[in-house]
């Protein structure tokens, strides 16, 4: 028999080669947007319905602040002045001229309960002639400003409405939609919503959830363009 083999010494593990950790790239800051005349939402469950139009405003013979906007291609739309806009265009708006308006659509049900496009305006768009922002501290970074011509070619016509679906028609191809209209102080009683009416097609879930749409006008219509189911 052969003698015991003599015992291996233990190998040594091999040293842990330290991680490289790189340090990460200092973030690049993002470009402030321009300020436009429909802002990005700033809540999830955001309700608006918020849009700009193009064309003259034509008070009535009764009330200053009630008439029409006459747009560009000659609809025209039964419109009301809200709050302090009706002074600003009093005192500085040319109403012989076409301007930007931003408003808010509404949906009327008047002659033979039949839906008529109804828009309330509360301000016009046009930063190289007017004061489009308030006065800032001194030193303070100022984001820019969309000019109106920039805006009009992005937002002419367009609306972003955000709200509950109330009621869906496939076969008319009919979308309602309740906005909630935020109340100015929490101890102010809630308003109640105002339903506004899209033609298009939904795909998904609908009545009782929340959406998001993106909408034209066409003639004294609101078309869907886009839609997003949020909740």
């Amino acid at each position: 028999m052969s003698p015991p083999a003599r015992p291996k010494p233990p190998v040594s593990a091999p040293e842990p080669t330290p991680a490289v950790v790189k340090a990460p790239e200092p973030e690049v800051p993002a470009e402030p947007q321009p300020l436009g005349p429909i802002p990005i939402p700033s809540e999830r469950m955001q309700y608006r319905a918020i849009g700009l139009l193009k064309g003259k405003y034509v008070a009535s013979e009764e009330q200053f602040n009630r008439g029409d906007i006459v747009l560009t291609d000659g609809t025209p739309i039964d419109a009301v002045l809200l709050g302090r806009v009706t002074s600003l265009i009093k005192k500085q708006v040319d109403l012989e001229a076409q301007h930007l308006w931003v408003v808010y659509p509404r949906t009327l049900y008047k002659d033979e309960n039949e839906p008529a496009l109804h828009m309330q305006i509360v301000g016009v768009w046009e930063p190289e002639t007017l004061n489009a922002r308030k006065e800032e501290e001194e030193g303070a970074e100022k984001p820019p400003i969309l000019s109106s011509a920039d805006a009009e070619e992005k937002h002419c016509d367009r609306f972003s409405i955000r709200g509950e679906i109330a009621k869906y028609s496939e076969d008319d191809k009919e979308i309602v939609v309740n906005i909630v209209q935020k109340s100015k102080s929490e101890t102010a009683k809630p308003k109640r919503p105002f339903k506004l009416l899209i033609s298009g097609t939904l795909t998904g879930r609908t009545t009782g959830y929340f959406w998001d749409f993106e909408v034209k006008r066409e003639g004294t219509q609101l078309i869907l363009v886009s839609a997003k189911s949020i909740a």
